[in-house]
């Protein structure tokens, strides 16, 4: 895979009608988690958004929302320069399960890891679970 750039400039996020614009200049409450033995993103916060940098290589940011009312809506907008090499047809299959761009949302839940999850599970997905507020999943 080339390297890619994407640069969010605008992401925005709607709950109970209101709409609030998450802070994409600075990284002070983002978390960027790695996986094992993959080469992390990198990740830069200018003036005009959040830059990630990915040249094979994965790792998925994460802003987490106290206190925040359930989310109906959610908008991002950026610029990708760069592509995916793959062959066609194939994203989505095993061993072809890249994509230029992700987006999700991740909401508190019952589901918590069990104790062999815990222990022997990837470190990143320990990480997303602690995020939770005690006594809580996701």
């Amino acid at each position: 895979m080339r390297a890619l750039l994407f640069l969010f400039t605008i992401c925005t996020v709607v709950a109970r009608g209101e709409t609030i614009s998450l802070p994409l200049t600075k990284t002070n409450d983002w978390q960027f988690l790695s996986y094992r033995k993959i080469p992390s993103n990198t990740f830069r916060a200018t003036t005009n958004g959040l830059e990630i940098g990915v040249t094979n290589s994965a790792a998925p940011a994460v802003l987490p929302l106290k206190d925040f009312p359930q989310v109906t809506e959610l908008r991002v907008t950026g610029k990708i320069s760069g592509s995916l090499k793959m062959p066609p047809n194939k994203q989505g299959e095993k061993g072809f399960d890249d994509y230029t761009v992700r987006v999700g949302l991740v909401e508190s839940g019952a589901r918590t890891l069990i104790w062999r999850e815990r222990h022997f599970g990837p470190d990143w997905v320990n990480r997303l679970f602690a995020l939770a507020p005690d006594g809580t999943g996701i």
